[in-house]
């Protein structure tokens, strides 16, 4: 959800975050607007979208860089999308830990601090490569 937050703000979008509870999360109508029960869901005038990558190009579409200005900047912001997506969700026990939003155990938390610091080389090899 913060990906998203903070697209829209670098689009000069504004956004209303509403955290949703496990009652409205079962009731019929909020299945009706979010079938894949996950989060992010994005509520626009023209119907939901859900998942980080797909909302964060939707606030993007309008902005005249942050999608890339040529099809190698264009494919680099989907190469990181799908990146994060898939990479990003190992960090989450310690991101939990840290912060306090769940308890874990120390061996998660370990085993996430270690896919941090692999996920940060290769973000950090990356800027090097392209400097």
């Amino acid at each position: 959800m913060q990906g998203c937050q903070v697209v829209a703000a670098m689009a000069g979008k504004s956004v209303e975050v509403e955290f949703v509870d496990e009652e409205k999360r079962a009731s019929k109508e909020f299945k009706a607007i979010n079938m894949t029960g996950k989060f992010p869901c994005l509520e626009t005038e023209h119907g939901h979208i859900n998942e980080t990558a797909a909302i964060m190009k939707f606030f993007a579409h309008d902005h005249a860089s942050l999608l890339g200005t040529n099809n190698v900047e264009k494919a680099k912001v989907d190469q990181w999308m799908f990146w994060a997506a898939t990479s990003v969700p190992s960090i989450y026990p310690a991101l939990k830990g840290i912060f306090g939003w769940a308890e874990v155990t120390q061996a998660e938390f370990n085993e996430s601090n270690k896919a941090i610091k692999e996920l940060l080389k290769v973000v950090w090899n990356d800027a090097v490569l392209h400097a």
